[in-house]
């Protein structure tokens, strides 16, 4: 049994802090380009309450039983896979995101051609539309087909980064 102290089995302490963090992780999966900043508050407050039950306890345990010579000794090992591991998960998650978009991106301009009656409707009333408001008819249909441009953007970065958290949550 790992006891840091009398009062409480510190694998029970981090045992509910993988459980906040699991939470939190399905929690995130639910996001989409509508997302109220209400549902990330609290997306973040389920992260942060199992990364302080994680963490803490898992630095006490770090330091239990070390005598006070090899304290720095302990500090750099522990340091060290900390930082090794933010690194790995940043690289890895960066990776991913970047190379999703490029699939979302490919994926969601097979769609965005002159044979799909949506695309050309949503290019025809975004055209009128900026027409109405001033632009000549030729700015018009550039700032439409810039609009969708944006919008397929935002589309395959919000799937990225979808697919980035189902790695997580997997």
């Amino acid at each position: 049994m790992c006891e840091v102290s009398h009062k409480s089995d510190t694998r029970r302490i981090i045992v509910v802090g993988l459980v906040w963090l699991v939470f939190a992780v399905w929690n995130f999966s639910g996001l989409n380009l509508n997302t109220r900043y209400h549902d990330m508050v609290w997306a973040r407050v389920y992260f942060s309450l199992g990364i302080a039950f994680v963490a803490t306890t898992l630095n006490t345990v770090a330091y239990y039983g070390i005598k006070p010579e090899n304290n720095n000794s302990a500090s750099a090992l522990l340091n060290l896979a900390r930082n090794m591991g933010a690194s790995f998960g940043i690289a890895l998650t960066s990776t991913i995101i970047s190379i999703q978009s490029q699939v979302h991106i490919n994926n969601l301009t097979e769609h965005t051609n002159a044979l799909n009656p949506n695309f050309t409707g949503t290019i025809n009333n975004l055209s009128k539309t900026f027409h109405d408001h001033g632009l000549k008819t030729i700015d018009a249909i550039g700032a439409a087909q810039g609009e969708m441009w944006h919008e397929v953007l935002r589309q395959a970065t919000m799937n990225s980064i979808l697919d980035a958290i189902q790695v997580y949550v997997i």
